[in-house]
């Protein structure tokens, strides 16, 4: 309850900016190409 009560305190100086979120990066998504370079599939920013 102390945390929750005192919480705000820990964003007072905190300048919120946009960023781009992926929301399913997991292993499925990881991949190579023929030369075994590193890819990542189905990126689905939002």
């Amino acid at each position: 309850q102390r945390l929750i009560n005192n919480m705000h305190k820990l964003f007072e100086d905190v300048v919120i900016e946009p960023c781009l979120l992926h929301g399913d990066l997991w292993s499925g998504n990881i991949s190579s190409d023929k030369n075994g370079e590193p890819v990542i599939l189905d990126p689905a920013c939002y």
